[in-house]
C-alpha cells in the first residue's frame, strides 16, 4: 500500500499529465483553425494569428466550427453570426 506521500506525487504526476495532454489538444486545434482560415481565405496576417492563438481554449471548438462554414474571415471572428 502506496504512503500518502507517494499518493500525492503520483495524483501529481497524473494531473501533470492530464494539463500537457489537454494543452497538445488545445495546440493542435489552434493550429486546425489557422489552417482552415488559410485554406478557405489566404494567407493568415499576423494579427488574426495573435487573435486566434488568443482564444481561450474553451472556445476553439466554436472558432474553428465558424472557420469552416463563415462566408468571410470578419464572420469568423462575429460573435452575433449564427454558427
Amino acid at each position: 500500500m502506496a504512503t500518502p506521500a507517494q499518493q500525492w506525487r503520483e495524483l501529481g504526476r497524473l494531473e501533470g499529465r492530464a494539463e500537457v495532454i489537454s494543452l497538445g489538444a488545445a495546440d493542435a486545434l489552434t493550429r486546425a483553425v489557422l489552417r482552415a482560415l488559410s485554406r478557405r481565405f489566404g494567407p493568415v496576417s499576423p494579427e488574426t494569428e495573435a487573435r486566434v492563438r488568443a482564444t481561450p481554449t474553451t472556445d476553439l471548438d466554436d472558432l474553428f466550427d465558424r472557420a469552416i462554414t463563415a462566408p468571410s474571415l470578419e464572420a469568423v471572428f462575429d460573435d452575433t453570426t449564427p454558427d
